[in-house]
């Protein structure tokens, strides 16, 4: 009698895990889709000009190709 209580109680102990790691599971997944999405929208509002303007690239934020800092004298000390 006292083997048969245990191993009832043995299986629904490994049932109830097993449901608990479904669900964490379920949870783990949910939060990674979400963070895939947000990080997708980001990348596709940042290249917005890249991927929709024709002939449409980054803006050069290099101090060569500011033509106010040039006009100015200002340099990048790495290309001198």
């Amino acid at each position: 009698m006292y083997c048969a209580r245990l191993a009832v109680y043995f299986h629904n102990t490994r049932c109830a895990s097993a449901i608990k790691t479904n669900q964490l599971l379920r949870q783990q997944v949910k939060v990674a889709l979400v963070i895939i999405a947000l990080v997708g929208i980001s990348v596709l509002l940042l290249g917005i000009r890249v991927f929709f303007v024709k002939g449409g690239k980054f803006p050069n934020t290099h101090i060569h190709g500011n033509p106010a800092l040039r006009k100015k004298g200002i340099t990048c000390a790495s290309e001198e």
